[in-house]
């Protein structure tokens, strides 16, 4: 309908400009004006010829348009005058050739004028088709041999096809994987009558498997008398080693085995894959604890305990703290059972072949700090406060409560110890908490108790 509709304007446009031409190729020349048999007056047969590379251009390329006066023969005198029709015509050049540029779509009408002195020539006609570019996408397909494959383009109003096809969609049936070329274009390309320079030019692959493009997924090993499983992706009609079955299957690895597997894809084709399973053995292996670069399974507080494991396997390892490599490093704080799962082989739901190997570890505070149930006020002892040698790797914290939660006394300093006063008075007789904190390599131990001051 739309290319009904297009050729019917283009008619009614071209008389219209035809009639504009001659009106006033016949006014301006009359000598040009013979009768005919019946007295009408007709015009002579015009040995001018536009001749242009392209019609139909995109917005904002150019047409160049020039006049063959080839057919009247020598003429160095020869004057040319151009007319754009706009309702009416409109002077738009003089000499052999103009160039014509559009900022805009449109179907415009040109006629050029030749004379040869006070001699007309003679005039021609051509319309000039300014449109965009198009706005398409490409289809592609994929086949198997021998079937046959649909490419097309969606959008645009004209197509030419590399297989000189020309509408949107063309069926083919390639021998195999092919690249067939296509120009989009909002006007004709190759018919005739248009000479068309505005056009998308692409291209539609159609893709000839040539076996089946269904893929397999699942365990590539698995411990002896596990299952290992094993996937159809993107395939149906699966045969299992000659059993019909679902898109997936276990199977009891007792030994190295290969799955064959035959499914049909979602192009149609039908084919037969392999899948391998390997035969693995469980894990074996054991922790060894470093304490400072020395062999040893209990630690100082704030020490750098190095744990390593040892295996004649090669395995992947997952510690306590998520560490993946065969050791990790800790600075433990309390005595604690590390431990490290080592596996081989792989599972769709998890490593299947696997141990955990574990290692206690003891922590303890090598600096051995003791605190006195009483304090005498007046007594023997002037002050009260942790008993021990000061390490001076370490820093402290020292608070005193009374039983209404009132901190009667703070230090950072290991050898000043609590007189016994809270704002310059004696306390009264009571219990009273201590708290003593001891940082060392970022590490803090804390220690909590009570002791009765008496008068």
């Amino acid at each position: 309908m739309f290319r009904i509709r297009l050729i019917g304007l283009f008619l009614l446009a071209l008389s219209s400009c035809l009639a504009a031409q001659e009106d006033w190729f016949t006014k301006a020349f009359p000598q040009m004006a013979v009768k005919n048999g019946k007295g009408a007056e007709v015009k002579a047969a015009s040995p001018v010829r536009i001749v242009y590379d392209a019609n139909v251009i995109c917005v904002g390329g150019k047409a160049h348009l020039s006049a063959d006066c080839s057919l009247y023969g020598s003429g160095e005198n020869l004057s040319f005058e151009w007319f754009r029709m706009e309702g009416s015509p409109v002077s738009i050049g003089t000499g052999q050739s103009v160039d014509y540029t559009s900022k805009e779509e449109s179907e415009t009408c040109f006629f050029v004028n030749v004379t040869d002195g006070e001699v007309a020539v003679g005039s021609d006609t051509v319309w000039i088709y300014t449109t965009r570019m198009p706005e398409y996408t490409t289809v592609y397909d994929t086949i198997c041999p021998g079937m046959e494959a649909t490419v097309g383009v969606n959008g645009g109003d004209y197509w030419a096809w590399s297989t000189s096809g020309t509408s949107s969609f063309i069926n083919i049936r390639p021998p195999k994987t092919t690249v067939y070329r296509v120009r989009v274009s909002y006007y004709p390309i190759v018919q005739t009558g248009y000479i068309n320079a505005c056009y998308a030019e692409d291209s539609a692959i159609v893709t000839v498997n040539d076996s089946a493009v269904f893929r397999l997924s699942g365990d590539g090993e698995m411990c002896a008398g596990f299952d290992a499983t094993v996937r159809v992706e993107e395939g149906t009609d699966v045969v299992w080693n000659g059993v019909p079955g679902g898109v997936s299957q276990q199977f009891t690895i007792t030994e190295d085995m290969v799955v064959n597997v035959v499914a049909t894809d979602r192009f149609g084709c039908r084919g037969l894959k392999h899948w391998p399973i390997a035969v693995v053995e469980n894990p074996r292996g054991e922790i060894y604890a470093y304490v400072d670069g020395e062999p040893s399974d209990s630690a100082c507080l704030g020490s750098l305990v190095r744990l390593e494991v040892e295996s004649d396997m090669e395995c992947s390892y997952r510690w306590f703290n998520r560490d993946t490599l065969y050791y990790t490093e800790v600075y433990p704080q309390a005595d604690f059972t590390a431990y490290c799962d080592l596996s081989v082989g792989g599972g769709l739901q998890g490593t299947q072949c696997k141990i955990r190997l574990e290692k206690h570890i003891a922590v303890r505070n090598c600096h051995n700090v003791y605190f006195a149930s009483g304090y005498v006020l007046d007594g023997f002892n002037k002050t009260y406060g942790p008993i021990g040698v000061e390490d001076t790797t370490r820093t402290y914290e020292f608070r005193i409560y009374n039983h209404n939660g009132t901190m009667v006394f703070h230090t950072a300093r290991f050898t000043e110890g609590w007189d016994g006063t809270y704002k310059g008075r004696q306390v009264p007789p009571g219990v009273y908490v201590y708290v003593y904190r001891e940082t060392y390599r970022q590490h803090t131990w804390e220690r909590r108790g009570t002791f009765a001051v008496i008068k």
